[in-house]
């Protein structure tokens, strides 16, 4: 099988729609473009490339008025005329508002514009020299040096529009990269343009019935079928393809994708990932899945840590893979250091990466304290993708737990389920916030119940309702009934035994039930020092086990040695039931050290402890 053509698309991001027409059409015949939002690296290599350009590479040059007034794409240009290959590898597409360069009136604006651009920066590098501004005046020189030559190579090359080009079926482009079954491939692209469905259908069949052993033609067939979410059908389509070519990449590295997103069939997708791995090793995006799939399905910690490095070292501008690599390090590794230098290294290769800077907000929140450092990250993550979900909520949570900006939060959360209403932690969350530090006891309810109507099993929406109907509304049954439904879902929730116990006595007078729930988080947890403080109040009050009492409040003091209310319970229970005043006072003493707030009247009055 000839070897894949590799073909650079050049563009600006102004055009990124038209990009992703082209790139589209392409993929579905299993050629895939190197562009920036999946190669960045080739905006700084580009120039290597070209020098070391070999018959199967090529670059598609997408020149609109946004293009030719672009630092990093006039970059790319001058770099390519600097080849000697630009004729010969390079096939340029004019978009409608840069065809006046065709006349030589039409290209004065450009001149003008490079020139002013230049001389504007020549002014800005006098006042305030460093080698980053040498540098860009340096690009910005030799764009104005090759402009000229730029206009008159690009004049002498076969150019299209970019509907002329889909006209032919992308002929041009497929006669200027040589690749096998030229013919076949076209009539494929045409029949992927087609816009009704039953057409598009109905032709395929058709080129089926010419072509029944077409490895592009099952390929296609897969994509049509994954598109009408047809998955069991897509999977038929894409084990054909690699039947028949076992060496289609492209086939593999789908297939892939399909059994782990749709089948959740991991084992059978590594094994796809691994494939496309052997017939092209440099694929970084497969080692980006398959590392993704060692670190998520597998636990294989270091086997993953090896993808994402491989991948890193074939495309070391790659951002999303740095990224990974930071997650993996944080989560998996904790080396937080490194995690940082990596989350660091994508945002400076993208600036514009949401997700670089929503996973450095989690380090810095999570692992460095540095709350105002992570709130910036959020913001600015959300300013880069306004409906980035889980940065709103994040924030929202930063803003209420470290800055203590309610309505901040409040709006940071709302926003979240602006995006996805149905998000049932940002209902719970607000429901919290609502409560708790805006008291809007209506509205936190509302919340609470919109979680449970969502996810009518989801544990904290119901232990949170419980709360607000026992404090706020005092509907005691209500509550009782969601600490329950809470515990249905999630038998060892201590926090729900502690609060259920605390309900059930206090209100139900139901003192044996509550007893159990106490030692039933004892079980679960035998270092729980609220559980034996609450088991000790009980065997003290309602039970006169004083000993058994006793035994738990000393046990919450191990458990917690800095728990003021274990030594005052204890305390209570030295003066009053055994009279042991000089263990009495000592506790008590101890209580006042470790929260001066902490009132006991009582024994205040009776040993004269001073806070």
């Amino acid at each position: 099988m000839q070897k894949t053509p590799t073909i650079f698309l050049s563009y600006s991001r102004a055009n990124t729609d038209v990009a992703d027409s082209i790139d589209k059409d392409f993929r579905s015949v299993g050629i895939t473009f190197r562009r920036d939002i999946r190669d960045v690296a080739y905006r700084s290599n580009i120039k290597e490339f070209m020098n070391t350009i070999g018959e199967s590479n090529f670059v598609l040059m997408l020149i609109s008025d946004e293009f030719l007034k672009s630092d990093w794409c006039m970059y790319e240009v001058t770099e390519l005329l600097n080849t000697n290959k630009f004729h010969d590898k390079i096939l340029p597409v004019i978009l409608d508002n840069a065809a006046s360069i065709f006349k030589p009136k039409g290209r004065l604006p450009y001149y003008e514009y490079w020139d002013n651009i230049t001389d504007e920066h020549s002014l800005l590098l006098a006042r305030h020299p460093n080698t980053d501004l040498v540098e860009v005046s340096k690009r910005y020189r030799n764009v104005v040096n090759y402009l000229g030559d730029f206009f008159k190579a690009i004049t002498e090359i076969n150019h299209l529009s970019i509907e002329g080009l889909k006209q032919q079926n992308y002929r041009p482009i497929l006669d200027l990269v040589g690749v096998d079954n030229k013919s076949q491939l076209e009539e494929l692209l045409a029949i992927w343009q087609l816009t009704e469905q039953e057409e598009k259908e109905l032709a395929l069949d058709d080129f089926g019935g010419k072509y029944p052993s077409n490895q592009y033609y099952f390929f296609l067939k897969a994509l049509i079928e994954e598109d009408n979410n047809k998955f069991k059908k897509a999977k038929r389509y894409y084990d054909e393809c690699v039947r028949i070519d076992p060496d289609y990449a492209f086939a593999h590295y789908n297939l892939g994708l399909l059994l782990k997103n749709n089948f959740q069939d991991y084992k059978e997708a590594k094994i796809q990932f691994e494939e496309t791995l052997r017939i092209s090793p440099d694929d970084v995006d497969a080692r980006i899945h398959l590392g993704l799939l060692l670190k998520n399905h597998f636990q294989q910690y270091e086997e993953a840590k090896v993808q994402f490095e491989e991948a890193v070292r074939i495309n070391p501008d790659q951002a999303d893979v740095h990224t990974h690599l930071g997650n993996l390090f944080r989560t998996n590794f904790q080396e937080y250091i490194k995690a940082e230098a990596q989350y660091k290294e994508a945002i400076r290769i993208n600036p514009y990466y949401a997700d670089a800077h929503y996973n450095l907000a989690i380090l810095l929140k999570n692992n460095f304290q540095d709350y105002e450092g992570a709130k910036a990250q959020y913001e600015k993550a959300i300013l880069i993708n306004p409906d980035h979900v889980l940065a709103h909520y994040n924030l929202g949570n930063l803003l209420k737990n470290n800055f203590q900006d309610y309505k901040g939060a409040q709006s940071q959360y709302e926003e979240a389920l602006r995006i996805d209403p149905d998000y049932v932690l940002a209902h719970n969350n607000l429901g919290i916030l609502l409560g708790t530090d805006l008291h809007e006891y209506d509205k936190a309810k509302t919340r609470f119940e919109e979680a449970i109507r969502i996810k009518p099993n989801h544990t904290l929406a119901h232990f949170n309702l419980g709360i607000l109907l026992q404090n706020s509304y005092q509907d005691y049954q209500a509550a009782k009934d969601h600490y329950e439904n809470a515990l249905c879902v999630d038998p060892e929730y201590t926090d729900v035994y502690i609060n259920l116990g605390v309900l059930l006595s206090n209100n139900f007078q139901d003192y044996q039930a509550a007893k159990d729930h106490y030692e039933t988080v004892l079980r679960i947890d035998p270092t729980h020092d609220l559980a034996h403080i609450n088991l000790g109040n009980m065997l003290r009050n309602y039970f006169q086990d004083y000993q058994g009492a006793k035994d738990h409040y000393q046990k919450a003091i191990r458990a917690n040695p800095e728990s003021a209310l274990a030594h005052n319970n204890l305390g209570n229970l030295f003066a009053k039931t055994f009279n042991d005043m000089e263990q009495a006072k000592k506790h008590y003493v101890i209580a006042t050290q470790l929260d001066r707030n902490f009132i006991n009247e009582e024994a205040d009055s009776l040993f004269n402890i001073k806070r």
